[in-house]
């Protein structure tokens, strides 16, 4: 069963505190079964039945802690089960109002994470508990907290797989940055694998329908612009995009097809506008006076509705390293996330290639600290022989590139 995250409670609690609630001696030991480890990872375990593995939630409380959670709806239907089943003499009471999570004691909408072995379950327990003892070390860093907090963000709604997003990119000339040469562009989105499916069917959620992704990009150019070429100071591979073919535009066509495309997807759901660096490429859209810009903001702490989002792979990783004073370049987090094939940067279109490329690795991964560890085993900063940051340290092979030149 799919669990709903309007409202949850936390792990520990229902595990090692709800039984002792309970004063029917019988029920209580069908309860503490039901809860066992071994018990909710079973194939056989009815919160999950078809699925390997049991999926509970990640939550960010407001200090920066996280909490690992079953959803209320979870809870509720092991209640149900059990009696149904005749496990328990009678419907076993709700747990505390204490253990309860929701959305206002939450920095943003807890994110599903699935562990398919007893191990894994039990090592994120104790993950969870070391992180929450580093968390003080950063506890004065308000930069890293919120883009902790963010990328947390982002992989709950990019998990949701409803609306679109779509990673942008510009170039402009060396010579005098107004003068805009190239813009690239890549969309994810979803839709149902029955293309006569439009929408769910009654009582049925649209995570239940079968969903399939879909990719679309493209690279456009200035016509009148066709001279104004870099590579003094800036790579010129204007010409060389490997996802298609770029379209030669003029001037005029060029701002109206880009205002369109935004503004196209915008109308259709809400719309997650993707940048490595956001500052340049929201300057140029707002020099194009596309639609909507003016109101752009991070997503918000409650699941977003319509509109216009902008999401910052630059900020995300600044998150998973656990440094908010580096920001690094697309090509050097494409490296560090093993992301291979980047090679004509500066191209408009395969920089919004690779963009989305980095979102969708970090997005689609386990949550934040135990992403790090997956992909940078035992570099976490140590102090006085213990593990106690959350930063990264890199080794001389890691940054061991010229990427950056130029």
């Amino acid at each position: 069963m799919k669990g709903g995250t309007g409202f949850v409670l936390c792990y520990t609690d229902i595990v090692f505190e709800w039984w002792k609630e309970i004063s029917n001696l019988s029920d209580r030991s069908a309860l503490k079964a039901f809860l066992h480890t071994d018990s909710l990872i079973s194939d056989g375990c009815p919160l999950h039945p078809g699925t390997k593995g049991m999926e509970v939630f990640m939550a960010i409380i407001h200090n920066g802690e996280s909490r690992l959670c079953f959803s209320l709806k979870q809870v509720s239907y092991a209640r149900y089960w059990l009696h149904a089943y005749g496990l328990t003499s009678e419907p076993l009471p709700l747990p505390s109002s204490h253990y309860l999570l929701t959305l206002n004691d939450l920095r943003g909408p807890p994110s599903p994470v699935t562990y398919k072995t007893v191990a894994e379950l039990r090592n994120a327990l104790k993950d969870v508990g070391k992180h929450n003892k580093r968390v003080k070390t950063f506890a004065g860093d308000y930069a890293l907290g919120e883009m902790r907090t963010v990328f947390e963000r982002v992989r709950s709604v990019w998990g949701e797989r409803r609306g679109a997003w779509m990673a942008i990119d510009f170039e402009g000339w060396e010579r005098d940055h107004t003068v805009i040469t190239e813009f690239g562009w890549s969309v994810i989105r979803w839709k149902p694998e029955d293309s006569g499916v439009v929408e769910a069917k009654e009582g049925e959620k649209l995570d239940e329908v079968a969903l399939k992704e879909v990719r679309e990009e493209g690279h456009w150019t200035v016509k009148e612009y066709a001279a104004y070429r870099n590579g003094v100071f800036v790579k010129d591979n204007r010409d060389n995009y490997d996802f298609g073919t770029t379209e030669v535009l003029p001037k005029v066509v060029f701002k109206k097809r880009i205002g369109e495309l935004i503004s196209g997807y915008a109308a259709e759901g809400p719309l997650y506008l993707v940048f490595h660096d956001r500052y340049g490429d929201v300057k140029y859209l707002r020099q194009l006076e596309v639609p909507g810009i003016e109101g752009l903001s991070s997503i918000p702490n409650k699941p977003p509705g319509p509109g216009l989002y902008c999401v910052d792979t630059k900020d995300m990783f600044s998150a998973l390293e656990g440094d908010s004073g580096q920001q690094r370049g697309l090509e050097r987090v494409c490296l560090l996330l093993k992301i291979y094939g980047f090679n004509h940067p500066h191209n408009a279109g395969n920089d919004a290639h690779y963009t989305m490329e980095a979102l969708r690795a970090m997005a689609t991964g386990k949550p934040l600290d135990s992403q790090r560890e997956e992909r940078w085993p035992n570099q976490t900063q140590v102090l006085f022989g213990q593990q106690k940051g959350v930063k990264v340290e890199w080794t001389e092979k890691d940054l061991d590139s010229d990427d950056e030149f130029y």
